[in-house]
């Protein structure tokens, strides 16, 4: 059966098509560097890379949720700090005013002073970091105290997840300062004492603020531990980072060898493509003129 000329024409402009597609899409790959940039082009493998993608996308949000949260623990360790400071001087007025030894006036002026340091703890405690409450856990919109030293409602720790599976709790009020009879509760007492000048209930308080004090130096060794299962995380999440970043790319990327080297094979077939054109055209002329 004799093939049309027609025919013959359409093959072969179907194959030139079908090349210059090709070529593109060589092109394409050399100039980006990428084998895959759309799902047509590997389903599977796009899909695998999005994934990936994906997983960075978390690592790094972590990474960044981490570096806040350190610097939020950098600064519930130095308002403690201030908190122990305070807590020391008011321990040393009660103790120095707890013999009978000091005038009405002088036991009147170390209550004042006494309330003085309260209203001191009473800023560490609804201090903020970053217009959240330091200490105010799951309810850091609301100061933990109210200006009278009153809890109000109850805090919860505000647990962060530090790398997958891994947690870390912030540091909450009423684990440090206390509940309903809290540190504020017995700063009052003292202040109260020290004012109808009763050197037994001044010293009734002391163990109790000693107490508080133990939790604040407590606490300020928990952020310290914290800080350093902070500072694996991070270590952990960059590697799992780049290990997303190298496999997507993996996935997705051109080799630049092998990419180049399809770009030519397919010039080059083109190009013979081309020349059979004109040996096609030619000998039809020759062939006409006879």
């Amino acid at each position: 059966m004799r093939i049309s000329e027609g025919h013959k024409n359409a093959q072969l402009l179907s194959r030139l098509q079908s090349n210059l597609a090709a070529k593109d899409k060589a092109s394409e790959q050399v100039s980006s560097g990428l084998r895959v940039q759309r799902a047509s082009d590997d389903p599977q493998a796009h899909q695998v890379a999005e994934k990936l993608k994906a997983q960075g996308a978390r690592f790094e949000s972590m990474l960044k949720t981490n570096d806040q949260l350190a610097s939020g623990l950098d600064h519930a360790d130095r308002m403690l700090a201030n908190a122990t400071t305070v807590v020391d001087e008011a321990l040393r007025i009660a103790q120095q005013f707890s013999s009978d030894t000091y005038s009405a006036e002088q036991m009147a002026a170390a209550a004042k002073s006494i309330e003085g340091l309260k209203e001191s703890l009473l800023e560490v405690a609804n201090s903020k970091f970053q217009g959240v409450h330091t200490f105010g856990g799951t309810s850091d919109q609301t100061p933990p105290y109210s200006g009278a030293g009153v809890l109000q409602g109850q805090t919860m720790s505000r647990v962060v997840e530090i790398a997958p599976r891994e947690f870390v709790q912030t540091p909450v009020a009423t684990d440090i300062f206390g509940d309903q009879n809290n540190v504020f509760a017995v700063l009052d007492k003292i202040s109260a004492a020290l004012s109808l000048q009763d050197t037994n209930a001044v010293r009734g308080n002391l163990e109790p603020l000693k107490g508080f004090r133990g939790s604040m130096v407590g606490a300020r060794q928990e952020i310290g531990h914290k800080l350093e299962v902070l500072e694996h995380a991070q270590g952990f999440l960059d590697a799992l980072k780049t290990e997303a970043t190298i496999d997507a790319g993996k996935a997705t990327d051109a080799d630049p060898a092998k990419a180049i080297s399809n770009l030519l094979s397919i010039s080059n077939t083109l190009e013979v493509y081309a020349q059979s054109e004109d040996q096609v055209q030619q000998l039809m002329d020759q062939m006409l003129k006879l």
